[in-house]
């Protein structure tokens, strides 16, 4: 740093002197600083990102030296440029090409005037071997790229009655809507007593809500904070032997008729009814006292973000269209809400994942339970996620596309690695 501090000193020495002006950046403030309490903090200026543009052109074989550019060529730039960026992204665009913010798997092009430069696009290039060019060739390529193949222009059949498929049956079975909570026990036995919950028809919930009908009590239960209120309320108490319920078989709330929702194992997944747009998904964590993270993150067809605005978290809560928001106010709960009309045309799916506290794993938290609701205020599907132990960071379900459809899938994916991991493996650029 006294290093650095040297140099400016000098710099501006010198060019004070021979009455010039240095290309100093102005420093910024970022909301993008991704650390365990959300605080403002000092940012780079960012170079000129590529406006969302849905390419017409279908992506065409991979690029090598000595051949055109064909349009649909998915091309990203690093680093300065001698022509603004913001022009150079226009022209390929006019061009044809497809002008990306990341590299991927797909991309064709990399172009940058400085290859020894350490950028993450630079890295992502040599991992995926994408080819890298400078600038004068890229501005050669431009004059002479190749006609392309037009995607195929799809117009999807109305879905007339919501489909559910692979998924289980609605609810079917002696505990048809049924919301069952587990307290006590050893986390293998609790988890074992919730998926024969779920198994009988039932869901296994996490906390005691107003929609709780009945609670099993393993070894400890009257040491959780919550047996006060279940005896308080008097809601009835199921043997884990017998699945009976014990003393008065009063239940807690009055079965309604409304068909119950689809209660999905990890990994399972349900089509959305068409004529619902917006999608709500509920997260409660069963020790409201821990502070879990909760992120959405918008993908693109290869599971990348195009830039940091596709990362929806306790710094930024909602993506600046509006399409995705999260709001985590209440202990123990967060809720992510789903604009499918309004997410951006190159955007494939939504993945909503989170985060343990600091130094604890999910095995210290305990179970967590997703709900799905439409824009009408009814539950589609349920789904509760006990199997982590020693996991930091979960990826708990998805909102996707799958041609004219869109699906939630509760995915339940554990990693032993942090949320700063996570991010970055969705390209997104954290600022330490």
């Amino acid at each position: 740093m006294r290093v650095l501090v040297e140099v400016l000193r000098r710099s501006l020495v010198a060019a004070d002197e021979l009455g010039i002006s240095l290309p100093l950046t102005p420093c910024t403030t970022s909301a993008r600083v991704l650390t365990s309490v959300p605080t403002a903090a000092p940012r780079r200026a960012r170079p000129p990102r590529s406006p969302r543009v849905e390419c017409p052109w279908e992506l065409p074989a991979p690029w090598s030296a000595g051949q055109p550019l064909v349009q649909g060529a998915r091309v990203v730039i690093t680093g300065d440029t001698t022509s603004p960026r913001e022009d150079l992204m226009a022209r390929a665009l006019r061009a044809g090409l497809d002008v990306k913010n990341g590299v991927s798997r797909a991309t064709t092009l990399l172009v940058t005037n400085d290859r020894a430069a350490s950028t993450r696009k630079l890295r992502d290039a040599e991992a995926y071997g994408t080819p890298v060019v400078d600038e004068v060739e890229f501005e050669r390529l431009l004059a002479t790229v190749a006609p392309g193949r037009a995607k195929a222009m799809t117009h999807p059949t109305p879905v007339v009655t919501p489909a559910v498929r692979p998924g289980p049956a609605r609810a079917l079975g002696p505990f048809s809507r049924r919301r069952v909570l587990v307290l006590g026990g050893p986390h293998e036995r609790a988890a074992a007593v919730r998926a024969e919950v779920v198994a009988r028809g039932g869901a296994a919930a996490v906390n005691l809500t107003v929609t709780t009908t009945d609670v099993i009590a393993l070894d400890g239960a009257e040491r959780d904070r919550r047996w006060a209120r279940v005896q308080e309320r008097a809601v009835p108490l199921l043997d884990p032997v017998t699945w009976e319920r014990l003393g008065d078989p009063t239940v807690a709330q009055e079965e309604g008729t409304a068909p119950a929702p689809v209660v999905l194992p990890r990994g399972g997944a349900i089509d959305l009814p068409a004529q619902q747009r917006y999608w709500t998904v509920d997260i409660q964590w069963g020790d409201a006292a821990q502070e879990v993270d909760v992120v959405a993150l918008l993908l693109d067809e290869d599971e990348q973000v195009h830039g940091d605005e596709d990362l929806v978290f306790f710094g930024a809560l909602a993506t600046p269209d509006g399409s995705v928001r999260l709001r985590q106010d209440t202990p123990g709960e967060a809720e992510v809400v789903v604009g499918i009309d309004a997410l951006p045309g190159d955007v494939d799916r939504v993945v909503v994942a989170a985060a343990s506290p600091e130094g604890l794993t999910f095995g210290d938290v305990g179970a967590v339970e997703l709900t799905l609701r439409g824009e009408d205020g009814g539950i589609a599907a349920s789904a509760v996620l006990d199997a982590a132990t020693v996991e930091r960071t979960l990826v708990l379900g998805e909102v996707y596309r799958r041609g004219g459809t869109w699906r939630f899938l509760a995915r339940g994916q554990g990693h032993e690695f942090g949320l700063v991991d996570l991010l970055t493996g969705y390209g997104v650029d954290v600022e330490d």
